[in-house]
């Protein structure tokens, strides 16, 4: 953004700005960028928004667990918070303020127990990982 005090991290693009003419992120000095490493434990939150599928929500249950299972076989041993967001009205079903709650609660997750997570992923109940 224009505001003076927009971040300048890494993580940001100016889209003001046309792609051949944006300055390249560079890491501040006093933060050196690490390489991610898949083998090294994570912590993640999956915030899934939710309506009356049941069927979908037990199949996605079962094939999330197996895809868990499957990293730990290759040793990779994340910490998985899933966040299940449930919408109860009758109105249009809201997908991205239900990704906001789960997102709210995730952070207050992290505020109880005192570790912050590494990211966090918004999933939809109907696309199935693949181990």
């Amino acid at each position: 953004g224009s505001l003076p005090d927009h971040c300048q991290c890494m993580g940001c693009t100016d889209y003001r700005i046309p792609a051949g003419q944006r300055p390249t992120p560079v890491a501040p000095e006093d933060t050196p960028a690490s390489p991610y490493k898949l083998e090294e434990p994570k912590r993640i939150a999956l915030v899934v928004p939710f309506r009356d599928r049941g069927a979908h929500l037990q199949k996605f249950r079962e094939r999330i667990q197996s895809h868990i299972e499957s990293w730990n076989q290759r040793g990779v041993k994340h910490e998985w918070s899933v966040f299940v967001v449930e919408q109860f009205d009758n109105k249009l079903f809201n997908r991205g303020y239900l990704f906001n709650v789960g997102f709210f609660h995730a952070s207050q997750h992290e505020k109880t127990t005192g570790k912050n997570f590494d990211c966090v992923v918004m999933h939809d109940i109907d696309i199935l990982p693949t181990p």
